[in-house]
């Protein structure tokens, strides 16, 4: 049995709004408040020809003990300090068969 992600290293809280798709087009559902999570920014600065581009690749660390419980789906906001980041990918990972922690990919 692995231990949860310490509470002491989940000191972030964030909004988030899951995408809905349905046939009349894409929404956000209401804003919900995830606490206990962890955020690492980092973001890349690139110059080209043209001008600068700031790529971010933004990763948040939800715990399946500690974390307020969510679902997290593509393409859906998360706000984290006045700044809105869009879900790209979703990576769950397991101890034994028992979900452990998440990693969500935000740019």
């Amino acid at each position: 049995m692995v231990a949860p992600i310490p509470k002491g290293l989940l000191i972030h809280t964030v909004t988030y709004e899951e995408m809905t798709k349905s046939e009349w087009g894409d929404s956000f559902a209401a804003p919900v408040t995830i606490e206990n999570v962890r955020v690492e920014p980092k973001n890349t600065l690139s110059r080209n020809g043209t001008g600068s581009t700031v790529t971010s690749d933004t990763l948040l660390f939800w715990d399946s003990v500690h974390s307020t419980p969510c679902n997290f789906v593509g393409d859906s906001k998360i706000t984290f300090n006045g700044r809105v980041m869009i879900v790209s990918s979703v990576a769950d990972f397991y101890c034994e068969n028992n979900l452990h922690h998440s990693e969500v990919r935000l740019a």
